[in-house]
């Protein structure tokens, strides 16, 4: 079914090591869903490139590191599978930018004192992790979650 990557000789990288085990539990996280054919040729494809890199640690390091990310696109974008609190990390950023800077802002300029801008981000970044905790509890019950 899925090719394996070649396992990680014995290095004090620990940035390669964590890219490596990364990489070896997606795969493991694959192996466990039912996925089309083209996703497994595809991951596949991506192995064989790891498999067969001959740089150093710092480009090997890279290339672990495109792969996973690529993989990951490719899963949302094709099956919208999602890595484990995908939703509430990505609602995070727009909490703190879509609801408490604008909220945060109005007070300031209703109330004559712009230093109050600054306490709603917290507010509006629990808004936005309090969103996105809902589509990832969604996600999960859809059975829509990698867990890497």
């Amino acid at each position: 079914m899925y090719q394996s990557l070649t396992p990680l000789k014995a290095t004090d990288n620990k940035r390669l090591a964590h890219a490596h085990q990364q990489m070896v539990r997606l795969i493991a996280a694959l192996e466990k869903k039912e996925t089309p054919q083209e996703i497994i040729d595809e991951v596949n494809a991506r192995v064989a490139i790891l498999n067969a890199f001959s740089g150093d640690e710092k480009g090997f390091t890279r290339a672990l590191n495109d792969a996973y990310n690529a993989l990951l696109r490719l899963l949302q974008e094709k099956l919208n599978w999602v890595p484990r609190d995908y939703h509430r990390n990505q609602w995070m950023a727009l909490g703190l930018s879509v609801f408490g800077l604008p909220l945060g802002t109005a007070l300031g300029l209703a109330l004559d004192n712009i230093a109050l801008m600054g306490a709603f981000l917290p507010i509006g970044m629990i808004i936005g992790m309090s969103v996105g905790s809902g589509m990832d509890k969604k996600a999960q019950e859809e059975g829509r979650v990698l867990e890497v």
